[in-house]
């Protein structure tokens, strides 16, 4: 990935985007399917033994336990035809396709400049072969998003990504709610709100969800009662790592970028997507909530410096911001490698 990052950046940099663009652009998502689609079935991959248990389950018997219909159907109906095996490449190939479709959408052929930031960010990979269900559903949203100025096909796509993990209900809810209001004043003080009431209450609203939804069938109830290895509490850490996106908007993104009717309703959406897990914080494993709002954080930090069309609009703009972005790139994946290989080597 370190070499990938400072290739990309020196081609940038040298005027030969177009071609880096093309040939990466294909190649890398190609390469990141086979390699997270054959991976082994193994503990190290946490919830894959799980799900591939949940498979063997399917194939003898004709049952699913999940709540989430889209994705019973993929398992129950690969199941009864292929292996375990071809059902994790499906599942990567569902993760990884979306993104990719959906960034060319909106990015043309500069789409992999946006990819590359996607990959290298911190929660990437983990949702691809841990949080599958998860995962899978959190990129056909991303892909619902970059076609919401297609109404119909941006609904299709909700539905879709809401069938594959309900949990993804949260940012559909606001990014619906951002076709009406955009003012990214409002959503910062939402946020903000929502943080010094967790601190203030220490989190009590995550106990009394988890005790208002104890009947339901579903371990995320689990998660708010602070049940679990991961007991939860107040993380700065991610605080200050959620703040990110916000920040660079703030200091670093031309003032026309955020202007853009469809930047502004990704930060929107983000803020209070966000200000969600704020709420529940103290939850135990709150990062799943988290990667609510944070599977668009790496689209978010490098929308405003690479090549864009508006919502509506069939223009893109031709020039890569090549320092800010590269910085962006960098700093991001400088953090990724921190909590990866020092901070959390073992999540």
């Amino acid at each position: 990935m370190a070499a990938l990052i400072f290739f990309t950046i020196l081609s940038y940099a040298q005027h030969s985007a177009g071609s880096v663009n093309r040939l990466f652009g294909f190649l890398v998502p190609l390469f990141l399917i086979f390699y997270m689609g054959t991976r082994p079935i193994s503990p190290v991959f946490v919830d894959m033994t799980t799900y591939a248990q949940s498979f063997e389950v399917a194939a003898q018997r004709g049952i699913v336990y999940y709540t989430d219909w889209v994705f019973n159907i993929l398992m129950l109906g690969l199941s009864q035809i292929t292996t375990v095996e071809v059902f994790f490449f499906v599942c990567a190939a569902i993760y990884i396709i979306p993104i990719s479709v959906g960034l060319r959408k909106r990015h043309g052929d500069s789409a992999f400049a946006a990819l590359l930031a996607t990959i290298t960010s911190f929660s990437f990979f983990v949702y691809g072969v841990n949080g599958i269900r998860n995962g899978m559903a959190t990129s056909i949203l991303l892909a619902a998003m970059a076609w919401s100025d297609r109404k119909f096909t941006y609904a299709i796509l909700a539905i879709l990504a809401f069938g594959m993990h309900n949990s993804v209900a949260v940012p559909v809810l606001f990014y619906t709610l951002t076709f009406f209001n955009t003012n990214i004043i409002l959503y910062a003080c939402l946020w903000a709100s929502a943080f010094i009431f967790t601190v203030a209450t220490s989190g009590s609203l995550a106990a009394y969800l988890g005790g208002l939804l104890s009947s339901a069938e579903d371990n995320r109830v689990g998660y708010l009662s602070q049940q679990g290895e991961d007991k939860g509490g107040l993380r700065i850490d991610f605080v200050l790592y959620s703040i990110v996106p916000v920040i660079i908007s703030y200091l670093w993104a031309d003032v026309n970028k955020t202007k853009d009717p469809f930047y502004r309703q990704m930060l929107c959406t983000y803020l209070a997507t966000n200000s969600f897990w704020l709420l529940v914080m103290y939850a135990a494993y709150s990062n799943r909530f988290a990667y609510l709002s944070w599977f668009m954080m790496p689209w978010l930090i490098i929308y405003p410096f690479i090549p864009n069309r508006s919502t509506g609009s069939a223009d893109v703009t031709r020039k890569i911001d090549v320092a800010k972005y590269g910085a962006m790139l960098i700093g991001q994946f400088a953090l990724t490698y921190l909590f990866d290989i020092f901070i959390y080597p073992t999540r």
